[in-house]
């Protein structure tokens, strides 16, 4: 996530406030995209890592509202450029012309980038609220913050032991078949 553009009458309140603005807008954002992801994809693994993300998605969500009315603040969201970039390469991915395993390995990079985006921005909101003593809200998106964590642990296992040997295979197929070979 990135960071809010702080000004000289901002405190770190603030800044939570407004991080926790684009949390919500990108994760709220990231939830109207796990479908068309999930229909992408070829991998049942995959797939179903994408239909889960819709129900993890949803708990943040609710965590991130919850936290705003913790902070008696209204929720409101922000437009995250960063996670919207994302996303656009992702579904780019997605109809970039490849298919089958090496498709399925584009779109579970383009995944974990936005993993590995939306756990730098949990990191620091837990960070964040920890040092305003919020520790409920701590809590709440520390529990977020692991599951990302989580999330990013088993997509590296699925993509070192699954998806990309499987692409890589499929290729040199693919490439043998194209050279009139086998």
């Amino acid at each position: 996530m990135p960071h809010s553009n702080p000004t000289p009458h901002m405190n770190l309140r603030d800044i939570l406030i407004a991080e926790l603005a684009d949390a919500l807008g990108s994760d709220r954002l990231l939830l109207t995209t796990w479908p068309a992801l999930a229909r992408a994809v070829r991998t049942q693994s995959l797939k179903r890592l994408c239909e889960e993300g819709v129900e993890y998605t949803q708990e943040r969500i609710e965590r991130l509202e919850k936290a705003f009315a913790i902070l008696k603040v209204e929720p409101s969201e922000k437009r995250s450029d960063g996670m919207t970039c994302l996303l656009e390469a992702a579904l780019t991915g997605a109809d970039r012309g490849a298919a089958g395993p090496l498709r399925d390995a584009v779109l579970l990079a383009a995944i974990q980038k936005l993993s590995h985006y939306g756990d730098a921005g949990y990191g620091s909101l837990v960070g964040y609220a920890e040092t305003l003593g919020e520790r409920e809200i701590a809590l709440m998106l520390r529990r977020s913050l692991d599951e990302k964590s989580e999330a990013i642990e088993e997509m590296t296992d699925m993509a070192e032991g699954e998806i990309n040997p499987h692409a890589a295979r499929d290729g040199l197929a693919n490439s043998a078949k194209r050279a009139g070979i086998g």
